[in-house]
């Protein structure tokens, strides 16, 4: 993660929380009511976000900064986990799963970035109206031959606790 001054001045910060060492946690997915897909999820979650004034070490000034993700090394297998809670309740908003995501631009590496695209493999849905009730299901791409490929399905339901 990166903080950028407007005099062009820049550190390195610690990954946080939406960082881990195989993915990304709580990729914003947008409101009700919005049509939206893991690829355009991914591309708000790495676009700069302003941070507003902040002293700056190098000019000495209250200047604006932002702060950028970048990938500075890439997983064989990456797990994004979209975030499916909206002003405390459940987001039913579709979203689409691209079966390839290409995440190169994102690289923290200049010039010409080396390949660095995930194929769709599993998926972790929730069906319900309510975070504490539902049906969960897991939904992974698995070979069968050469030439066919399928879906394996397995289902849990939650109930409400009380």
């Amino acid at each position: 993660m990166n903080r950028t001054c407007a005099c062009g001045a820049s550190r390195t910060l610690p990954a946080g929380t939406n960082v881990d060492g195989i993915g990304f946690n709580n990729v914003a997915i947008l409101p009700p009511g919005t049509r939206d897909s893991v690829t355009d999820a991914m591309n708000r979650h790495f676009t700069p976000s302003p941070l507003g004034n902040l002293p700056c070490g190098t000019c000495n000034m209250s200047q604006p900064f932002t702060e950028s993700i970048h990938i500075e090394g890439s997983p064989e297998y990456l797990r994004i986990k979209l975030s499916i809670v909206h002003q405390g309740n459940k987001n039913n908003n579709p979203v689409v799963l691209n079966e390839y995501l290409d995440l190169a631009q994102y690289q923290a590496v200049g010039g010409d970035p080396p390949s660095l695209k995930y194929r769709l493999s599993s998926v972790l849905s929730h069906f319900g109206r309510h975070l504490d009730s539902g049906h969960w299901v897991a939904s992974a791409r698995g070979l069968i031959t050469s030439s066919t490929s399928m879906m394996l399905r397995l289902s849990s339901k939650t109930h409400p606790r009380g």
